[in-house]
């Protein structure tokens, strides 16, 4: 780290900017040897792709993601430089392009994640398609739906509770029928069958332990996307912006959606109402 400073000082980098490099190549080191238990010799492509999308699956901002990447764009070219090795493995199209102010984040269509949904239903795995039906249509944050009790799921009045959500705040989700109907099978078929649901309160549970990852649920929205032939992959986060502006579509308004989705500002609600490019493309071509 020390060489990597000097290296930096020799090329005329900003004190601040140093500062960072070394927080961002740090924090690889970090998730490195907490993964394999001794820091990197070099840096290679697939533990690249590995640790970006842990940062994705950890809710990091797109601001913190470009940081922790520039940094180890500087590693890669430090390392290059001092012949520790000899391939660039960090591209461009790593980096997070950050959302126009004036266009939706939402990328998919409902006939996307339809079909998407369609995937999981077929493949047999009912608490996979209860879990992306229930991200798609309820707005929950991950880490929300995978804090989530039974006990604070309220099928007869088709209601669920927040009750520790981002900020600590407490809040109310409504569930449509068709939504507690298919929680209701998961309940009734499919979440006994997993050894570990008669000692977890959380509504979804893996067979190893007592509520399902963050980094799980990531990974089989990505594998049921590719197998849906949805690009850009399903993330749980799209899915959030697909609730928020479907839920406008629906007649909601914006302090509605607000209150829903948990959003301290109204402003981060705003950015739904804005069309997204690609139906502003399809309106095009009918004029």
């Amino acid at each position: 780290m020390d060489d990597f400073r000097r290296w930096m000082e020799m090329n005329g980098y900003s004190a601040n900017t140093i500062e960072s490099y070394i927080r961002g190549v740090r924090s690889y080191f970090d998730w490195f040897n907490g993964k394999y238990g001794r820091d990197p010799r070099e840096l290679f492509r697939e533990n690249i792709v590995d640790y970006l999308q842990d940062l994705k699956v950890r809710e990091v901002g797109h601001v913190t993601y470009n940081s922790h990447l520039a940094a180890l764009q500087r590693l890669n070219a430090f390392w290059i430089e001092s012949g520790v090795q000899s391939d660039t493995v960090i591209l461009k199209r790593d980096r997070w392009k950050a959302q126009a102010g004036n266009e939706s984040p939402t990328q998919h269509t409902t006939e996307e994640v339809e079909r998407f949904l369609q995937v999981i239903l077929e493949s047999g795995n009912r608490r996979d398609y209860t879990l992306a039906f229930f991200l798609a249509y309820t707005g929950l944050r991950v880490s929300e739906a995978i804090h989530l009790q039974i006990k604070d799921v309220n099928l007869p009045a088709r209601q669920l509770v927040v009750q520790f959500g981002k900020g600590q705040k407490r809040r109310e989700i409504p569930l449509s029928t068709r939504l507690v109907q298919v929680i209701r099978s998961y309940l009734r078929d499919t979440r006994p069958q997993y050894r570990t649901a008669e000692r977890s309160p959380y509504l979804f549970v893996s067979s190893r332990g007592r509520q399902i990852s963050r980094k799980t649920v990531y990974s089989l929205l990505v594998k049921y996307s590719r197998q849906a032939g949805v690009n850009p992959e399903i993330t749980p986060h799209s899915l959030r912006h697909f609730f928020c502006t479907r839920a406008l579509e629906a007649g909601y308004t914006i302090e509605e959606v607000r209150q829903i989705a948990g959003h301290a500002n109204v402003n981060t609600t705003l950015i739904y109402a804005h069309p997204s490019r690609k139906s502003m493309l399809e309106k095009i071509d009918r004029l």
